[in-house]
């Protein structure tokens, strides 16, 4: 190659960085969902927060918060209760210091404290297999659908998590996520409900709707 292309080559991948998009497939959705899976069984928190996305972050961030005044001085006789519950999940003192959180630390630690209960920790012991994996793209995001078989105390339930993921500086992040689960094989038959896939962004507004996996699950 020409000396001066290789030249001009590296000062573009210094200065613009961000002109050069990173292109993802199918089997890189499918890697990323098989992960999330993993991460969470295993309850490896921060791993698992790390695949999300920022703006789906900061939503819970807000939702985590939305009781929790903004100054000390709002506490009163109501809320004193409330607030101190939620300030000893976040391991903090005042709201002063729960607002000044990072939204991914909330939910590691929310996360964290949630782990902690007998069903949560009876999670490492369910055997969960992804039977398989729907990838579909859609304009700048990814729609996948996941079908799940998992077997605790003898009984078989199934169901499917649909996700929607994009990219983000080079990686991918999961935006949104809500799951459908059916009745346990061994006690009736028929299909559960069904549940309402995540909209895209071509279906509705930006703002994401992340389901708190440690309710979902």
């Amino acid at each position: 190659m020409n000396p001066f292309r290789i030249f001009f080559l590296i000062v573009a991948l210094l200065v613009c960085p961000s002109t050069l998009k990173a292109q993802f497939e199918e089997k890189d959705v499918e890697v990323l969902v098989r992960r999330y899976f993993a991460t969470f069984q295993n309850q490896e928190w921060e791993q698992l927060v790390g695949m999300m996305h920022p703006k789906s972050l900061e939503e819970l961030r807000k939702t985590i918060l939305a009781s929790m005044p903004k100054t000390s001085s709002e506490i009163d006789e109501k809320n004193r209760d409330g607030v101190k519950g939620l300030l000893d999940t976040l391991s903090v003192g005042t709201p002063e210091e729960a607002w000044a959180l990072r939204p991914d630390v909330v939910y590691v630690r929310l996360l964290e404290q949630s782990g902690k209960v007998p069903a949560a920790k009876a999670l490492k012991d369910v055997v969960t297999e992804i039977k398989k994996v729907d990838v579909e793209k859609a304009s700048e995001e990814f729609l996948a659908d996941a079908e799940v078989e998992s077997r605790i105390n003898g009984k078989v339930f199934s169901g499917t998590t649909y996700f929607i993921i994009e990219p983000y500086e080079g990686t991918l992040k999961v935006v949104a996520m809500t799951k459908t689960k059916q009745p346990p094989k061994d006690e009736q038959g028929g299909t559960g409900q069904p549940a309402t896939r995540p909209e895209s962004k071509s279906e509705a507004s930006d703002k994401p709707q992340p389901e708190s996996e440690g309710r979902s699950r």
